[in-house]
């Protein structure tokens, strides 16, 4: 549900845009000369493929790191928080190309969308 509004808000804090633009003004920019899914919607299978990636990583990395703090003792609160940080900063680092991706196909323009596949392959080249 937030998509749209990350949409809005990478085109409004990139330079050269008009001091004072709304992002209800630019949502119907968007909506009126794109549409709801090329204008709003856009790079929607990147932000979807960011989420799986992160989470993924996240839920996969917790269990080793607090076994690797703790040893056999049980875990405290300190101890899970500290797994906590350390298995989302690795998903960070891990879903880093997809948020690149996520960005370019939400700049892009209706007329030079390309696919989520194809913006992947453009960033490891």
């Amino acid at each position: 549900p937030t998509h749209p509004f990350e949409i809005i808000k990478n085109i409004l804090i990139q330079p050269g845009v008009a001091p004072g633009v709304s992002m209800t003004s630019e949502a119907c920019r968007l909506y009126t000369s794109d549409g709801m899914r090329f204008g709003l919607y856009k790079g929607f299978e990147a932000a979807i493929s960011r989420q799986v990636v992160y989470t993924s990583c996240r839920l996969a990395f917790f269990d080793p790191i607090k076994k690797a703090i703790v040893g056999d003792r049980e875990a405290t609160v300190t101890d899970r928080i500290l797994a906590g940080a350390a298995s989302g900063s690795l998903a960070a680092f891990c879903s880093s190309p997809v948020e690149v991706a996520l960005v370019r196909m939400s700049q892009q323009s209706a007329a030079e969308k390309t696919s989520f596949a194809r913006t992947m392959v453009n960033i490891s080249e």
